[in-house]
């Protein structure tokens, strides 16, 4: 959601290769009918996601090995929009990143393929300068399989993950230890033999009293 086209605003985003771009918001005022160009993507490469952002707020980027990197927006120059931007982090192989974050405060939940999962506070994660590496947030192994997904979390919010059965399972953040990141994680859900974890997303619990 775009809030306003204040001048110290701008449009981050991520490709699932890793690139990053960062356009002033007020670049988007008048968008024509048949769209306007926001990144231009190398060949193979795909848009991953984009958050608003103003200045000195954080961005983190998890990949499929369970790396991630936080670093701060302000640490990337802006760019014109339809531009191929920088590199967000440095990724091996065939890894692809999964998640773009704006993370705040609370923690990060970051889960992966075969039902495992794991809760790191926020601050347990280093702010880094773009383009590198990046730290492990969990473990990927026979028993963990890939990641599929990060949220920022609080204590009244619940994850919702979604199988490649359709299944949808939810669980609140509160049953979930805080413990440091670089582990395999905890169980979160028992999964049949053919059946993989696809998607996480979360939201917050409404107290009725």
């Amino acid at each position: 959601v775009v809030n306003s086209f204040e001048e110290d605003a701008y449009l981050f985003m991520s490709t699932k290769n890793g690139m990053i771009n960062k356009i002033p918001v007020n670049l988007f005022k008048k968008i024509r009918a048949t769209g306007l160009k926001a990144i231009l993507l190398k060949p193979g490469d795909e848009l991953l996601g984009a958050h608003y952002t103003v200045k000195d707020e954080h961005i983190m980027l998890v990949a499929q090995n369970g790396k991630a990197i936080k670093f701060l927006e302000s640490d990337v120059r802006e760019r014109f929009r339809g531009t191929l931007g920088v590199k967000g982090i440095n990724l091996s192989g065939k890894t692809k990143l999964i998640s773009i974050l704006k993370p705040i405060d609370g923690e990060i939940i970051t889960v992966t393929e075969n039902g495992y999962g794991n809760r790191v506070s926020v601050e347990n994660y280093n702010t880094q300068k773009r383009g590198g590496v990046g730290v492990i947030g969990i473990k990927t192994s026979k028993r963990n399989g890939q990641v599929v997904g990060a949220v920022n979390v609080n204590e009244n919010d619940q994850i919702i993950m979604i199988t490649n059965k359709g299944k949808t399972i939810k669980i609140a953040v509160s049953d979930m230890p805080i413990i440091g990141r670089n582990t395999q994680g905890v169980r979160l859900q028992v999964l049949q033999d053919d059946e993989k974890l696809v998607a996480i997303s979360t939201e917050t619990i409404v107290n009725d009293e």
